[in-house]
This record gives C-alpha cells, sequence and structure tokens, in this order.
C-alpha cells in the first residue's frame, strides 16, 4: 500500500525562501558576468562554477527529498525522486509511532534540514543517531532494525505503522 508524504509548513517556507536566495544569487552572477566578462574571461568561468553549484546544491537536494512511503508484504520502500530505499520487514525490530519530545533536542549531523523535506543524519539526546526522510515534523514513526539502525518516517497516514510491525501493540492513534 502506498503512504503520502506531505510537507509542512515549515518545509514549503524553507523551499520558497531558499528558492528565491538561489535565484537572487544566479542573478546577480549572471549580471556579475555579463558587466566583467570583456574585462576579465577567466573570471566568467568562475562565475559560471557558482552558478553550476547552487543548481548543484538544489537538485540535489531535491533528489534526496521523500514523495512516499510504500508497504508490501516483505518490506518498506521510501520513495524519492533519484533512489528507492528498502527496508525489509523481517529485519525491523520495533516500529512505534512517536512524539517529536520523544527525540530531545535534535541537531543534523550531516543532511537537510527543511528544503523539500528533512533528509539525513541526525541526532537526538533522547534517542541517539537515526537517519531521518521526513516532510514534516509530525505523524512520526521510529524504526529499529534489528542491527541497531533508527530511521523516522513522516507518513501522512500513521496507521502505517501496523503495516511496518503488524503485530505491534505500539500504534497510538
Amino acid at each position: 500500500m502506498d503512504y503520502k508524504a506531505s510537507t509542512d509548513l515549515t518545509v514549503r517556507i524553507v523551499t520558497i525562501a531558499v528558492t528565491i536566495l538561489f535565484a537572487g544569487i544566479v542573478g546577480r552572477i549572471a549580471m556579475t558576468i555579463r558587466s566583467s566578462a570583456a574585462d576579465d574571461p577567466k573570471m566568467s568561468y568562475i562565475l559560471y562554477a557558482g552558478i553550476g553549484l547552487v543548481f548543484l546544491i538544489y537538485f540535489v537536494s531535491f533528489g534526496l527529498c521523500t514523495w512516499s512511503y510504500r508497504v508490501d508484504e516483505k518490506s518498506l520502500i521510501i520513495i524519492a525522486p533519484f533512489y528507492k530505499k528498502t527496508i525489509n520487514k523481517q529485519d525491523i525490530s520495533h516500529a512505534s509511532l512517536i512524539e517529536k519530545d520523544s527525540l530531545g533536542s535534535v541537531i543534523r549531523t550531516g543532511g537537510i534540514g527543511g528544503l523539500f523535506g528533512y533528509y539525513g543524519w541526525f541526532r537526538g539526546s533522547k534517542v541517539g543517531s537515526f537517519f531521518m526522510y521526513a516532510t514534516q515534523m509530525k505523524n512520526l514513526i521510529l524504526i529499529e532494525t534489528k542491527d541497531g539502525k533508527k530511521y523516522i518516517i513522516t507518513p501522512d497516514d500513521v496507521s502505517m505503522v501496523s503495516a511496518i510491525e503488524p503485530f505491534s501493540d505500539h500504534f497510538r492513534p
């Protein structure tokens, strides 16, 4: 079954703000290229590299964002534009719906914190290190695997936790 992953207001605001910021940066660089191209052609190459870097950051951030989740008989599949992450159900030791406060204070240790979603490694003072495939800061489902890895996903429909761990007593509507 497929589960939607809608973005929250923070993600939308950050994405719009970064898009405007990047557009402004690219526009400013383009104006600089036009005015300095005749004076120093090498400077144009540096400025084009700057534009390329801005587009690369934006493109990669978009490609890593979570679009939806799929649960079948054998696995949980996290769907993003550039990849699909599969977690076998038999590898999951525990899945539960948690509150944001259950994470403690959270810091991003390597990931994206708002541009198109929340993706990457984070550390919570109460749960330790985890990998987040989220689009909002509600409907948090913490998944723990038998090898000690932790993931957080945020589907719109929280009944997904029972599909991940069918005999779970951790589901709280």
